[in-house]
């Protein structure tokens, strides 16, 4: 920060040629030697004057460098969280004058300097192993009305780190699941294979809860975990639904037929024994074997027609689900820039 106080020039050649000296400079009366401008940032956390203490150089003109080193934190609302973990989040620090009735006027003497953006000075020396990096050709510092300073800072997330414990596993495990359309029905282990990785998903989703940022608003990750849970969710239906189809089939025929064949054998054999009670046994022993015959025929047949059906059902599945889980995904990843 440079100001001119004019209370504070002297002629050089009455004070040995000094062009320049220092004063300790405070925001604190107590502790400065010198008039320091009430300056500070407004949305701020930590504040500019629980910097370190620094002498501010003084010219014979009347000038004034105060320069000091620190960090302080501001409080803002991130713009971007929406794109999440894709996203570049903008942050604004306004700095302004503190005094009640301020009639300083400030003005700018420069743009944005960033450590490590010099010529002989590597990107990424400076974004590596961080959670977040700045992206200097997007962050500015402009002059607003009413003597307001806002420097406007863009970070970029480090997106690989999402990836690897969200993103691809999540796409993953869902198309696992579609891996069950390939198993018979008869295969008991069916609806345990979908349910299990249904429960990986969810879990997946409990343990990296607290890596996720909580929001009113949409994020694209979102989208991205429900979407595969509910692809997941109908994957375990459609299974459900082939073992109801399967056996509601062949269980309930059966006893039909049973029902029907002890019917007929009860009437034949009263008829057989009012008639003729010395061929009975006979003829009843004939009459039960030709029913069993006609009874496992047509079970067999049932059986094949009903196996037959569920895996035309389950080959229209596996075709179904992962393209259009695919297509989802595609235009997932295509609408990121503008979600």
């Amino acid at each position: 920060m440079t100001w001119n106080d004019e209370r504070l020039r002297w002629d050089p050649k009455e004070f040995g040629g000094c062009f320049h000296t220092q004063f300790r400079a405070s925001i604190d009366p107590e502790l400065t030697n010198i008039w320091v401008p009430p300056f500070d940032l407004l949305n701020r956390e930590t504040s500019l004057q629980d910097l370190p203490e620094a002498y501010g150089t003084v010219t014979s003109v009347g000038d004034v460098f105060w320069s000091r080193f620190g960090s302080v934190k501001a409080l803002c609302f991130f713009q971007g969280l929406e794109r999440f973990p894709f996203d570049e989040l903008r942050c604004s620090f306004d700095f302004a004058s503190t005094a009640a009735f301020p009639r300083i006027k400030y003005n700018l003497l420069g743009n944005l300097t960033f450590l490590g953006t010099g010529e002989d000075a590597s990107e990424d020396e400076i974004r590596k192993y961080q959670e977040y990096a700045v992206v200097p050709e997007k962050s500015s510092i402009e002059l607003e009305e009413g003597n307001l300073i806002r420097a406007t800072f863009v970070f970029k997330r480090a997106t690989r780190y999402y990836n690897l414990k969200i993103v691809i596993p999540t796409i993953l495990f869902t198309f696992l699941t579609f891996g069950s359309f390939l198993l018979d029905q008869r295969v008991g282990e069916r609806l345990g294979f979908g349910v299990s990785v249904l429960l990986v998903i969810v879990a997946q989703a409990i343990l990296t809860s607290d890596i996720l940022p909580v929001t009113r608003e949409r994020l694209w990750i979102d989208v991205l975990t429900q979407g595969s849970q509910y692809f997941s969710i109908l994957a375990v239906a459609e299974s459900l639904l082939v073992a109801y189809l399967h056996y509601i089939k062949v269980e309930p025929a059966e006893g039909m037929e049973g029902k029907s064949s002890r019917k007929r054998n009860d009437e034949e054999r009263e008829s057989f024994l009012e008639n003729k009670k010395e061929e009975a046994p006979r003829e009843e022993e004939e009459l039960d074997s030709t029913n069993d015959k006609e009874s496992l025929l047509s079970r067999i047949k049932n059986f094949h027609w009903t196996a037959e059906k569920i895996l035309v059902l389950d080959s229209w599945c596996l075709i179904l689900f992962p393209s259009t889980y695919s297509i989802f995904l595609i235009v997932l990843f295509a609408s990121n820039r503008n979600f």
